[in-house]
């Protein structure tokens, strides 16, 4: 595996852990290297529609994430 290779991962806590696979997810995520099925972008096109005709149903993720934060981090 590849935590193997580094081992200062076991220095960090948790929550630096958690900070550091954001990171890294944000640094190896690329929206243009994302291949959607047919299926896929169909589904996601249904669900903005649904969302533009109900946008009482919907949560702010700035919403969402704070409340993640907060169960999350304490």
């Amino acid at each position: 595996m590849i935590k193997e290779k580094i081992p200062q991962l076991k220095k960090l806590s948790k929550k630096e852990k958690r900070i550091l696979a954001g990171e890294l997810w944000d640094e190896a995520m690329d929206i243009d290297d994302i291949e959607l099925t047919d299926d896929q972008k169909k589904l996601l096109d249904e669900r903005i529609e649904y969302a533009k005709a109900h946008p009482e149903e919907m949560i702010p993720w700035q919403s969402v994430k704070k409340d993640l934060t907060k169960k999350y981090n304490g």
